[in-house]
């Protein structure tokens, strides 16, 4: 089939959320590696691997929450009535150059490390007079926190008139005594222009590793939100009320919240003052994501990282986006595409975060099925290279998964020629040395086990259905495939495998080598003119501009941040006033664009 077919797949990818059609999610490109083989072993205690959410959700935040019908918390001693917002400047940068970790953690100086981070991938629905409840969960602790608020893909600036945070209680719920108020250059309220982000000033609380935290965002205005969507049950977790609901950053209660496991919201990263070792940063599509699973090989990873000395403890943390791509724009971006490429958010969801040592990028095998070369992708992970050298940050390759055509949807075909591709790519990553270390992961779900030896193939028992994405079993494989020493991690235990796969005697798993003269292989004729996947252009400055079909959102700005100097905030010690009154109850299940956030 031409490629007219893989732009209706796209199309027809299945929906997120009740009655709203979403990405072609299952198009998103899958990149795992892992140094080591899939029949490696450790010595090492076994871990039990559980879902992803689990250690960020209570029993109650697994179902929407009990609606109410008490008014929203409108009048609250959190309103920025008398305060003067400040405004960050779209040519203004003011948050301190980030401090990148080595990755080793000597000296024991606590520096500012991101410990939770989240993707955003475009606008969608507006909001107004609305308060929003993120869940964040830092991996490592620390003796302070500060949190940062994308409007990166609004349409208006974004009037935050109050902002708290305490610890999650389950559900929406806080614990009570754990409020605190946010501030933003010691005032309560902010305004942040669109394509821009801003960061709290810290506040000086104890978080402990994986300890959960509600983060409220009071904006008054309307403005088109920012979100990252993926999968439900997974852990980015968020509450809200309706537009028109007021300000209920201080309610402490779990009642009355709009409740969503697929969107996460404004809230975009979590930056913890702690003596860890540097944060590891995974750049990636809709494998990382966990899509068509319930597990994320990033959160198991973490769960066998987890098991180290306290010192030696990292934050891994997911900066997927389902039907994401390296080099260029996925063809129905203006309508809830694939997010920015990797290459023009590689900056905002990795380089210029605080305390990041290790950048590992898991992208390209949407942008060979969107018809870029092997060639081209190649490039895109030069110009990517060259972006962590300039920024200080160590980079690791992966290796592409195996895919193949047919699965749980039918249209997606993968020929004879985009195999070859993926073939060139996986070597060249593999030998050129371009990286600082790879993770050679497609071996650990081939179909090289229990007697099979089709290493272009994934292997049944860890395919999600759709010959792509991995399962639970797979996501499991890829994270017990991650050789630690390729992060500059000590050795870890592995987790048990959720299915006993046998390695196939005298099979080799690793992905053949591209035959001979496969670089001179001319592209299938296309059915349709190849905008599928706008071709991209490095621009002064590190910017991607697409050159042909381009989507109709504005491409995001370079983020602006505010500093904690002048102005003091209010003592971190002191929790501010907390409301009995709950949020006005959403009559509305899922918003649609024009009326309500999703």
């Amino acid at each position: 089939m031409g490629r007219s077919t893989r732009l209706l797949s796209v199309v027809l990818a299945a929906a997120l959320l009740t009655g709203l059609a979403m990405i072609a999610l299952h198009r998103s490109g899958e990149r795992s590696t892992a140094s080591g083989s899939p029949t490696s072993t450790t010595t090492a205690p076994a871990l039990t691997p559980t879902a992803a959410a689990s250690s960020t959700t209570a029993p109650q935040r697994t179902t929407a929450p009990t609606t109410g019908t008490s008014t929203a918390a409108t009048s609250t001693t959190l309103t920025s009535t008398t305060l003067t917002p400040t405004t960050v400047h779209p040519s203004t940068t003011t948050s301190p150059a980030p401090t990148n970790g080595d990755g080793t953690g000597r000296g024991k100086a606590a520096t500012w490390r991101l410990a939770w981070g989240l993707a955003m991938g475009w606008g969608y629905g507006i909001a107004s007079d609305t308060t929003v409840r993120d869940i964040v969960t830092p991996a490592v602790g620390g003796t302070a926190v500060k949190f940062r608020i994308s409007n990166e893909f609004g349409n208006a600036p974004l009037q935050v008139a109050a902002a708290t945070v305490g610890t999650d209680g389950g559900g929406a719920a806080i614990v009570p005594g754990t409020m605190r108020q946010l501030s933003f250059d010691g005032h309560q309220a902010v305004v942040v222009p669109a394509g821009r982000t801003v960061y709290t000033d810290p506040v000086d609380m104890a978080v402990t590793a994986g300890q959960s935290l509600a983060v409220s965002v009071y904006m008054t205005s309307a403005d088109l939100v920012t979100v990252h969507p993926c999968c439900a049950g997974h852990p980015d977790q968020s509450y809200y009320t309706p537009n028109g609901g007021g300000n209920a950053t201080a309610y402490l209660g779990g009642t009355g919240w709009g409740f969503s496991d697929q969107w996460g919201r404004w809230v975009d990263a979590a930056d913890v003052l702690t003596t860890a070792p540097g944060t590891i940063v995974v750049v990636g599509d809709s494998i990382t994501e966990g899509f068509n699973a319930t597990l994320r090989w990033t959160d198991l990873l973490q769960q066998r990282v987890d098991e180290l000395p306290a010192a030696q403890r990292r934050a891994i943390v997911n900066e997927g986006i389902t039907a994401n791509t390296l080099t260029g724009y996925v063809p129905n971006y203006s309508k809830l595409g694939g997010g920015p490429p990797g290459l023009e958010r590689l900056d905002t969801d990795a380089l210029d975060q605080p305390g990041v040592s290790e950048l590992v990028l898991f992208l390209g095998t949407n942008d060979l099925w969107f018809g870029t070369t092997a060639q081209q992708l190649i490039g895109g992970y030069r110009d990517a290279i060259a972006d962590a050298h300039r920024a200080g940050v160590r980079i690791v390759g992966v290796t592409l998964l195996p895919r193949s055509s047919g699965g749980t949807h039918p249209v997606e075909v993968w020929s004879t020629y985009d195999q070859i591709q993926l073939e060139i790519v996986d070597h060249w990553v593999l030998t050129s040395g371009a990286f600082a270390g790879v993770l050679d992961l497609a071996p650990a779900v081939a179909d090289v086990y229990d007697g099979a030896c089709n290493p272009v193939l994934m292997f049944p028992a860890y395919d999600s259905g759709d010959n792509l994405h991995p399962d639970d079993a797979g996501q499991t494989a890829l994270a017990n495939a991650v050789a630690p020493s390729v992060l500059g991690l000590p050795p870890l235990p592995q987790l048990p495998a959720l299915v006993n796969a046998v390695p196939t005697p005298g099979c080799a798993p690793q992905m053949p080598a591209p035959p001979a003269g496969a670089d001179a292989l001319p592209q299938p004729p296309l059915s349709q003119p190849p905008s599928s996947l706008a071709p991209t252009t490095r621009l002064p400055g590190g910017t991607v501009q697409a050159t042909s079909t381009t989507p109709t959102t504005t491409a995001p700005l370079a983020p602006v941040s505010t500093v904690t100097t002048t102005a003091a905030p209010a003592p971190a010690s002191t929790a501010p006033p907390t409301s009995s009154a709950r949020p006005a109850t959403s009559t509305t299940a899922v918003p649609t664009q024009g009326d309500g956030h999703p």
